[in-house]
């Protein structure tokens, strides 16, 4: 592990052909792998780059959904997402490691942040499961046990294409990984705590009521909530 200053790799000749969203998303294809005429990999490289660009597109949508549908679970789930995010962001500064050679980035990639998200998503999902009795209003809602099950189910692709990118290495995604899994099983634990209406404090009580003043459906619950609806 490289601590302070370090050397930044240089681009690879494919990072000078990616696109400039591409290159700022940090998901370049390498573009030698389409150039073997090999189906198989080539298909596999464009799972990666998908997989790559997932925590974007997830993050956005649910942004929308929140502005939208103003769903306290949502609401939620963005700011442990966002906590995750800034506590890698940090710690990239503090430890400056840098990437892999050939990285088409000139960031430092110590701890990883795609599989800080993998992990945060999947832990919560997991949480929710476990903690959460079925009686949860969100879990009435239309297609959700398919949305959590098909997310469990591919969050591996994340890590994973960050490596076969290019990237981060295996420490920096095992990293990544960590603190994900630490980040959001402390935010949850917290969360229950405070804002389960079996167990309200000043604090959850205080919080509940913010909700209502501004409009958010709170269907973070053990069970049904008098002020809502059984639909989520």
């Amino acid at each position: 592990m490289q601590f302070g200053l370090a050397a930044l790799p240089p681009f690879n000749d494919h990072c000078q052909t990616c696109s400039f969203l591409l290159k700022r998303l940090e998901s370049c294809p390498r573009s030698f792998i389409f150039a073997q005429d090999d189906i198989v990999s080539s298909a596999l490289e464009l799972v990666w780059v998908f997989s790559s660009l997932l925590p974007f597109a997830l993050f956005a949508g649910m942004l929308i959904y929140s502005i939208t549908k103003r769903t306290s679970r949502n609401f939620l789930m963005l700011v442990n997402l966002s906590i995750q995010q800034i506590i890698c962001a940090v710690l990239k500064k503090i430890i400056a490691q840098s990437r892999p050679t050939g990285a088409c980035s000139s960031t430092y990639g110590y701890p990883s942040s795609h599989s800080g998200f993998a992990a945060s998503m999947t832990v919560w999902l997991i949480l929710e499961m476990l903690l959460l009795n079925g009686n949860a209003t969100f879990k009435f809602s239309k297609f959700y046990l398919i949305k959590r099950n098909s997310f469990v189910l591919f969050a591996p692709l994340i890590p994973i294409s960050r490596l076969f990118l290019n990237y981060h290495s295996l420490e920096q995604i095992i990293c990544g990984l960590i603190v994900g899994t630490l980040c959001t099983t402390v935010y949850f634990l917290v969360l229950l705590k405070y804002l389960q209406p079996s167990k309200d404090g000043e604090l959850g009580s205080y919080i509940l009521k913010t909700w209502k003043k501004y409009n958010f459906y709170h269907n973070f619950t053990f069970s049904f909530s008098p002020d809502c609806p059984k639909t989520a």
